[in-house]
C-alpha cells in the first residue's frame, strides 16, 4: 500500500508542476494496476506507468547542452563519474599545492576535486598561485573530464567571493 501512495503521490506532484499541459487521466492504468494481486506484477505494473511519466518530466526539465548545470560540491563529488563531459558550475574554496588545484567545500576537506585551471586568464591563474595557499572562495564553471588522477574538472569561469 506505501508504494502505492507513493507513486500517486509522484503523479499528482508531476501534474501539479505541469500547469499548461492538460493532465493525463491514469485513473484506469492505475486501477488495473492496484487490483493486480501478485505483488511483483503489481509493482511491474506501476512502475511502467510512471517510467512514462518520469521520462515526460526529464525531457521538459532538461538542460540544454550549452549551458551549466548547477551543482552543490557534495553532489558534484558524489556523482561526477556520470558526468563526465558535461558542463557544470559550482562553488567552493580552491587550494594551490604545487601545480595542483583542488576544490573543498571546507579547509580541512580531505576528499578535494582537482581542477584544472590551465584555461583561466593569467591574472587569475597569478592570484591562484600568489593567495590560495590555504583557500580561495571561489564560483567555477567548466566541464567534467579526465585528469592524471581521475575525473576532474577543466574550468572555464572563475568568480572569486
Amino acid at each position: 500500500m506505501k508504494t502505492t501512495t507513493s507513486i500517486v503521490a509522484l503523479y499528482f506532484s508531476m501534474l501539479a508542476g505541469s500547469a499548461t499541459a492538460a493532465p493525463q487521466d491514469f485513473t484506469v492504468p492505475f486501477t488495473k494496476c492496484a487490483i493486480t494481486k501478485d505483488d511483483k506484477q503489481r509493482l511491474a505494473c506501476f512502475d511502467k506507468i510512471t517510467a512514462g511519466m518520469v521520462a515526460e518530466y526529464q525531457a521538459k526539465n532538461k538542460t540544454p547542452a550549452d549551458e551549466y548545470l548547477r551543482m552543490q560540491l557534495i553532489d558534484l563529488k558524489t556523482d561526477i563519474k556520470g558526468l563526465h563531459g558535461r558542463k557544470i558550475s559550482t562553488s567552493g574554496l580552491v587550494q594551490i599545492m604545487g601545480e595542483m588545484a583542488m576544490l573543498k567545500s571546507d579547509p580541512l576537506d580531505m576528499t578535494p576535486l582537482m581542477i584544472n585551471t590551465q584555461n583561466l586568464p593569467r591574472e587569475d591563474r597569478k592570484r591562484l598561485l600568489g593567495g590560495c595557499l590555504v583557500g580561495c572562495p571561489v564560483d567555477i564553471a567548466g566541464r567534467v573530464a579526465s585528469g592524471p588522477l581521475g575525473q576532474e574538472i577543466d574550468v572555464s569561469q572563475l568568480h572569486w567571493r
